[in-house]
């Protein structure tokens, strides 16, 4: 499948997957704390999370350290599509891509064998591990 323009491919640098992983063990830290525990200088974390929340794979918001300031950013992932606009436009698009190619090459249509969530739970799986630079192939047959 060709590329689409706009992939940014986030997951492409190992330091940006190795400060996802460290949101996801420890949602709600600091920059500063993430940075450590993913081995990355803070101003290298702090763009590497830009990107991160950016494509959809993270969430951040202030949180309340009970002092006066700017309050600090922790860092979540997203667990759900709707709790990223970027993650849920990637997924309708996702969707969409599939629902297209499946009216354009019916063999690729699984007929009743999968409802319209379970399509396009397969959808977004196919794109991500094809964004990833895999190059998934569905298994009709099963």
């Amino acid at each position: 499948m060709p590329r689409r323009i706009k992939d940014y491919r986030g997951l492409t640098e190992e330091s940006r997957v190795r400060l996802l992983h460290a949101v996801q063990r420890h949602p709600g830290q600091a920059l500063k704390d993430l940075a450590v525990e993913a081995d990355v200088h803070i101003n290298t974390a702090r763009d590497h999370l830009r990107v991160l929340e950016a494509e959809g794979f993270l969430v951040s918001a202030p949180v309340d350290t009970g002092r006066r300031g700017r309050p600090p950013k922790g860092y979540w992932p997203v667990e759900r599509s709707e709790h990223s606009p970027a993650a849920q436009e990637r997924a309708e698009e996702a969707g969409a891509r599939g629902q297209m190619l499946r009216r354009i090459a019916p063999e690729l249509d699984h007929g009743q064998a999968l409802d319209d969530d379970a399509a396009h739970q397969l959808d977004v799986l196919y794109e991500h591990l094809d964004d990833a630079g895999m190059d998934p192939v569905i298994n009709s047959e099963d």
